[in-house]
């Protein structure tokens, strides 16, 4: 599967009102291949709602505590992006106990998450992805002689107990069928595909913009400022996520002018793209 080079920068066309931004390292949309391959995983799976994930895979009651989940799996450069997509992408396929995932050649995930050599590099950087899952209690890794051995997840929480699907009764954010269908999985980075799940935790379903200050989104999150800038500046040049002013206080205080964030679910379903494809019912977390 050849994969298009990502060095080059983009240029994002001029509209009115609005100055000209200069992106690097934007991604181009998957392969065909790809994204066939991502589809079958979503038929396979036999969601029609998204992928649930608890609020303590996102965030930490207390920055004493350790970090979450979702910041654990991040770091580490490009090795924490690998580790980050193959758990989500697992996640979409543990439907029912066990939670066990049938055997899957590295090279399968290599491909279906557009990495590039699939078949050499990119099933190496799977491998050790696997290992780095397992090693950390994400999930258990069947070891087989010279085939694919079966994955079962365990919790979200990473403390290695037994996989629980999360409840209507708990808080969670639920990840759009479309991160895979419309390949958002493949384009956008690590970076900003932790930092949509943060955001997707803001909003909460809510109709309005939702901001947050910088100091306690970084002890609730435990993203640094550098992931939040970056990943920030991906997503609104994907026109995934837009960033108003609102001012925050009343007459009687001290007002302020803060970043209140809004994350097009619409577009991050790809529900303005599948007018050729039958249409999955879909509802809101």
């Amino acid at each position: 599967m050849e994969i298009q080079d990502d060095s080059t920068p983009v240029r994002i066309s001029r509209t009115p009102g609005r100055t000209v931004k200069k992106v690097s390292r934007l991604r181009p949309s998957p392969s065909d291949d790809t994204l066939r391959m991502l589809r079958a995983l979503v038929r396979r799976s036999q969601r029609s709602t998204g992928v649930p994930f608890a609020e303590s895979f996102i965030r930490r009651d207390d920055a004493s505590d350790p970090p979450p989940p979702l910041a654990r799996l991040l770091r580490g450069g490009q090795g924490g992006e690998v580790r980050l997509k193959l758990y989500l992408t697992m996640s979409l396929l543990a439907v029912s106990p066990p939670f066990d995932i049938g055997p899957v050649p590295a090279r399968s995930w290599a491909e279906a998450l557009g990495l590039d050599d699939p078949a050499r590099n990119g099933a190496r950087r799977v491998s050790d992805a696997i290992d780095w899952l397992a090693g950390h209690k994400f999930l258990v890794a069947e070891r087989r002689q010279g085939t694919p051995g079966s994955v079962r997840l365990l919790s979200q929480d990473g403390l290695g107990g037994l996989y629980k699907r999360p409840t209507p009764g708990g808080r969670y954010v639920r990840l759009p069928l479309g991160l895979w269908d419309e390949g958002w999985i493949v384009r956008l980075s690590g970076t900003a595909l932790a930092l949509l799940i943060v955001l997707l935790d803001l909003q909460g379903g809510r109709a309005q913009p939702q901001w947050i200050s910088p100091g306690p989104a970084r002890r609730r999150y435990d993203l640094s400022p550098d992931t939040w800038t970056k990943g920030l500046k991906e997503l609104k040049a994907l026109d995934l996520v837009s960033v108003s002013k609102r001012t925050q206080g009343d007459i009687f205080d001290y007002r302020r002018m803060r970043n209140a964030y809004w994350v097009d679910e619409e577009k991050l379903r790809g529900a303005d793209t599948r007018s050729s494809r039958p249409r999955r019912r879909r509802t809101r977390s």
